[in-house]
């Protein structure tokens, strides 16, 4: 998860995104290769097609941004290896 307290970040709608063990699944079941938005960083439209992103509206306050990564677990291991 990574957003900002914002509501917003830079010239986007999105407060950040929540990204999850069917992000890439999602993404690529939208018929658009993960390698062309990771080239192009274009996280907005790859988290937009898994309908991922946080919309909230900007806040009115900018306290800071969070980041939270969580890795492990079994279905960790098998979305890597059914994605590639």
């Amino acid at each position: 998860m990574s957003g900002g307290t914002d509501g917003i970040d830079g010239p986007t709608d999105a407060a950040g995104g929540l990204v999850d063990n069917g992000t890439l699944f999602r993404i690529k079941n939208k018929n658009k290769s993960i390698y062309e938005l990771l080239e192009n960083n274009d996280s907005y439209q790859a988290l937009k097609m898994a309908e991922d992103l946080i919309l909230i509206g900007a806040t009115g306050t900018n306290v800071a941004d969070l980041q939270l990564l969580i890795v492990g677990g079994a279905w960790f291991k098998l979305a890597l290896v059914k994605f590639y």
